[in-house]
């Protein structure tokens, strides 16, 4: 979570504490295929340099989207989208979405009798 906040609120300081926290993120931002990461962010990971991976990107730019299937997938300058769908697990997913139909479902229904 420390590493999340920092990019929102400490990215500007440009301390080692915040390049290390923005390295912690490219394990995870691998593991869910994040679109525009940097290989070179990859490589500092792997060979043990989360500081030099944190400096990597912090001159990026974050974005969040839920279904990158419906954003645009042209790559802009020093973007990196990250798709939080990809972090909830499917069994929630489905059931939020058929939940949330059937309070419509409930809702709209209810007005007819």
């Amino acid at each position: 979570m420390t590493a999340l906040k920092s990019l929102f609120h400490e990215r500007s300081s440009g301390s080692t504490e915040v390049y290390q926290q923005l390295g912690a993120l490219v394990p995870l931002l691998d593991r869910i295929d994040a679109s525009g990461l940097p290989p070179a962010a990859i490589v500092a990971m792997e060979a043990g340099d989360s500081l030099g991976a944190g400096k990597i990107l912090s001159d990026y730019d974050f974005g969040f989207v839920f279904n990158s299937s419906s954003a645009p997938t042209e790559k802009i300058g020093n973007y990196i989208q990250i798709d939080i769908s990809s972090m909830v697990p499917k069994g929630l997913r489905s059931i939020s979405l058929l939940g949330l139909a059937a309070i419509y479902f409930t809702f709209f229904t209810s007005y007819r009798r």
